[in-house]
């Protein structure tokens, strides 16, 4: 990322993980971050999965706008995975900022025991399992 033109951009902590840092902290614009992002990402842990650019960006609420896209894409079909597999009233995400979408879930009425109750998190699972995407780590 330092030889792309994001010299202040961080070392991994002794756990793997890069602290977060705001682009402002790095002192680079989105589209040069999003640029030397994609220079380097062969280099990623996971190769730059979906998953780990969702991780890896959402930590750091710098998400690219394509990439937001992707992820808004995914967690739709996921929304009508949990509908067909009985939670109807299971929301479509929404967001899509900088950090990503989330699930509006309690404007739906569904309270935050229920979604993480035995039953919803194995349809949860399920869902995510069968349309390739990691469960979401953000529920509203």
């Amino acid at each position: 990322m330092r030889s792309h033109g994001v010299s202040k951009y961080p070392d991994p902590t002794s756990g793997g993980e890069l602290p977060k840092v705001g682009l402002q902290q790095l002192g680079v614009s989105s589209p040069q971050f999003s640029s030397a992002q994609a220079a380097c990402r062969s280099f990623y842990p996971t190769g730059g999965s979906l998953q780990q650019q969702e991780a890896q960006c959402g930590r750091n609420d710098d998400c690219s706008p394509a990439l937001v896209q992707q992820w808004m894409n995914a967690d739709r079909k996921l929304a009508r995975c949990m509908r067909s597999h009985g939670i109807a009233n299971f929301p479509d995400p929404t967001g899509g900022g900088a950090s990503g979408p989330y699930f509006p879930i309690s404007k739906t009425g569904i309270s935050d025991a229920a979604s993480h109750a035995p039953q919803f998190m194995a349809k949860l699972s399920e869902c995510g399992r069968l349309v390739g995407d990691n469960a979401p780590e953000s529920f509203g």
